[in-house]
């Protein structure tokens, strides 16, 4: 399967996490979650969870629910979507199901099919009970644990 989550070497032999990419032409039947970023090019049927952003290609295809800080759809969504940030569906988008996001942008050319929220959301609780880095705790203090 082509699934990767990919981390650039930064200077003095840290790495800063990327993205996890589920590849043009891989599918995936479950639920994909990760700490950061999410890009699907390929299928998933079944939930996708990113402390992030997760971000549907043109040619993206996802039967099940989104859930993320952030997300860009681009390709096919047939689920719910819940958003803390923004949502954006390219041209090329077509999504069915109920969204709830703080922003929603919808370009030309998208298609959209259910009911929309917009609005403060809270950000995403990822499967260890902790909300994702990239999202403050509505106190604004750091959910994650202190070394």
């Amino acid at each position: 399967m082509a699934f990767f989550n990919s981390e650039a070497p930064r200077p003095g032999g840290s790495a800063t996490p990327q993205a996890t990419l589920l590849a043009e032409g891989a599918h995936l039947e479950g639920t994909l979650e990760a700490a950061q970023d999410v890009r699907v090019a390929g299928r998933v049927v079944g939930r996708v969870r990113a402390g992030g952003r997760i971000i549907v290609a043109g040619g993206g295809h996802v039967e099940g629910d989104l859930e993320a800080v952030s997300a860009e759809i681009a390709g096919t969504v047939i689920g719910d979507v819940a958003v803390s940030e923004r949502l954006v569906l390219r041209p090329t988008a077509r999504l069915e199901g109920h969204v709830t996001a703080g922003r929603l942008i919808v370009e030309e050319g998208a298609v959209f099919n259910g009911e929309c929220r917009t609005g403060t959301v809270p950000p995403p609780v990822m499967e260890n009970g902790l909300r994702s880095e990239s999202a403050p705790a509505a106190n604004g203090h750091s959910l994650t644990p202190s070394a």
